[in-house]
């Protein structure tokens, strides 16, 4: 029988311009499908869209997310986290804060791009944040934010050093990195594989994962289950604790 002491959950960039109505990406796929049939949209047809994005007042997620279930079942693999008291790492994208370390499509459009800081689009979905909300018994469990600069979770951040004091036994192998969030080929891909490299033993939640190209993500998940960790649900992986 697993123990889920040994255990820990990180949630990638589940932010409203990855996933909600109105973020960055939703915009930025309105522009290219109107102009499908004739000029692909201009720079500033598309900084003019996203300048002013964001502000819904309700949450509704990005029609060409897939799958669409994403919120739900990470919620609930959150849910049950806490329940089994493994502690949940946030992590979330903030591009710009750090030129050195800014992603090719920062540099390429420096004026507009996903989760500036201090923006809409840089907060947690809000069904996410509601889950996130400190409450009597949660507050050890969801660790402060962890703020990124690039794809990589552990690129210039202390994240290792925060998950290598959850193991109080020293050898990374006994701390298992459970990853969650968007999108499957990018950041949680580039996550996972950094967390497999530096020794964690390291399982991306499949029904925790989202991206816009389907097939691109079955690749991804592919390699990495073949090289790098292993891909479960995210029932199959509390389960084995007996407590799921």
């Amino acid at each position: 029988m697993a123990n889920m002491s040994r255990s820990v959950l990180i949630v990638v960039d589940m932010q409203n311009d990855f996933l909600a109505a109105g973020g960055y990406y939703d915009l930025k796929e309105k522009l290219e499908r109107r102009h499908f049939k004739k000029a692909p949209p201009t720079p500033d047809e598309i900084k003019d869209a996203l300048i002013n994005r964001g502000g819904a007042a309700k949450f509704i997620l990005r029609r060409s997310v897939r799958p669409r279930t994403i919120v739900t079942s990470t919620i609930d693999a959150i849910k049950e986290a806490m329940k089994q008291r493994i502690k949940i790492f946030p992590i979330r994208a903030a591009y710009g804060e750090k030129p050195r370390a800014n992603p090719a499509f920062v540099t390429r459009h420096p004026e507009y791009y996903p989760c500036p800081k201090d923006h809409w689009g840089s907060r947690f979905i809000e069904p996410l944040e509601k889950t996130f909300a400190r409450r009597p018994g949660r507050e050890t469990l969801v660790q402060p934010y962890t703020s990124k600069p690039h794809y990589d979770a552990f690129f210039e951040t202390n994240l290792a050093c925060k998950l290598d004091a959850e193991n109080h036994r020293g050898d990374r192998r006994n701390l298992e990195i459970l990853i969650g969030g968007a999108e499957t080929e990018v950041c949680v891909l580039k996550t996972a594989q950094t967390a497999s490299t530096l020794g964690f033993k390291t399982t991306i939640l499949v029904d925790c994962v989202a991206s816009s190209n389907d097939g691109l993500a079955k690749a991804a998940l592919e390699i990495f289950g073949k090289a790098f960790g292993e891909v479960k649900c995210w029932r199959d992986v509390f389960h084995r604790s007996g407590l799921g």
